[in-house]
């Protein structure tokens, strides 16, 4: 049986879906895909090469497109049209069509009213997304939630749909044996894009950081951090990637999942690569009740701490005693494993495929 991948895999991608295209392409491959990768259409000769590897997955039994790394209907490519006929030619001449969604564009740029991307928005961005769907065979979201918004959209059949749960993350990291100390204090860390317009609103919950709480902070653009007074509890560490990154994680006790409040309703359509990096570093996670799908995973695997809001998680962390820590690390350790290893979207492609 010939299987395909198809996925661009470029440095001009951010780094969270380079991570999360580098993860299909890896456990798919382990499922027997082969990968076609595709270029970025930046010229007429780079676009007639993006159709011509297109063009070689005709021979596939089995293609699995991720979604929306490719055929992103808000792109402003010229060629969005294009790109619907030659999905409409690929999927007749595809024996399965499979699709997996790891985000929504077109709810992302709704919820987050972000302004670049909305002028974007017209029929034929809904009508892009619509003949994905439809001419897919299997559909892999993360949740009845994203389900349900495509089949109200679309009237896609809820027969195509499988759902994966949590992103996989292929981490070559390891975690040493570590000793949790019985310490009234914790150490919580929040990994991310830092920029003001995204996470001003938690400096000012950093201002109530109780004491006996050390706060660590990775990702880029955190720069504005040093120049607040918050003291010595609070550090940033800078950008960091690889080994030097997990190993960062790892020395602390929980790992944050944190969005500003105005993101809650894009938030209950799925999980991210934070929280999957969290759990194979070995971090129990802290989770605000209003990111809600991971809260709910959380909860579903015992991983972590959801409150009400950062204060309340911040109090929760600090005075958790051992042995419940210990439980949440153990289901950790466990669902860590299970993510290195890609036994999520394994398991969905299985099912999609009917092994």
């Amino acid at each position: 049986m010939k299987k395909y991948v198809l996925a661009p895999y470029n440095t001009q991608l951010s780094l969270a879906t380079e991570q999360t295209l580098r993860d299909i392409i890896k456990f798919s491959s382990e499922l027997g895909f082969s990968h076609i990768h595709l270029p970025l259409r930046a010229s007429v000769f780079s676009s007639v090469q993006y159709y011509l590897r297109i063009l070689r997955s005709l021979t596939a039994d089995v293609l699995l497109i991720p979604y929306p790394a490719v055929g992103n209907p808000l792109k402003t490519t010229k060629l969005r049209i294009l790109d619907s006929k030659m999905l409409n030619f690929l999927s007749k001449n595809v024996e399965s069509l499979i699709v997996y969604v790891y985000d929504l564009p077109l709810e992302q740029t709704a919820y987050t009213k972000a302004p670049k991307w909305s002028l974007l928005i017209d029929d034929i961005s809904f009508s892009l997304e619509c003949d994905l769907f439809e001419h897919a065979d299997k559909i892999l979201v993360f949740n009845k939630e994203m389900a349900r918004v495509i089949k109200q959209r679309y009237g896609i059949s809820r027969r195509k749909f499988v759902y994966y749960e949590v992103l996989d993350l292929g981490a070559q990291f390891y975690l040493a044996q570590r000793t949790v100390k019985k310490r009234k204090g914790r150490g919580i860390i929040y990994a991310g894009n830092l920029s003001l317009e995204r996470v001003g609103e938690l400096g000012l919950y950093l201002k109530k950081l109780p004491a006996g709480v050390d706060f660590q902070l990775i990702g880029p653009n955190g720069e504005w951090f040093r120049k607040l007074d918050f003291g010595c509890s609070i550090k940033y560490l800078g950008v960091l990637t690889g080994i030097e990154f997990y190993s960062a994680l790892s020395k602390v006790d929980f790992g944050l999942v944190w969005y500003p409040q105005h993101l809650s309703g894009y938030l209950k359509f799925g999980s991210s690569s934070k929280f999957s990096s969290y759990i194979v570093a070995g971090l129990p996670v802290l989770v605000d009740v209003h990111s809600r799908y991971v809260a709910e995973i959380t909860k579903k695997y015992n991983v972590g701490i959801v409150g009400k809001n950062l204060l309340d998680l911040f109090i929760k962390a600090k005075y958790i005693d051992c042995d419940n820590y210990y439980t949440l690390r153990n289901n950790v350790i466990s669902l860590g494993n299970r993510i290195r290893m890609g036994y999520f979207i394994k398991r969905a492609l299985r099912i999609a495929m009917e092994e």
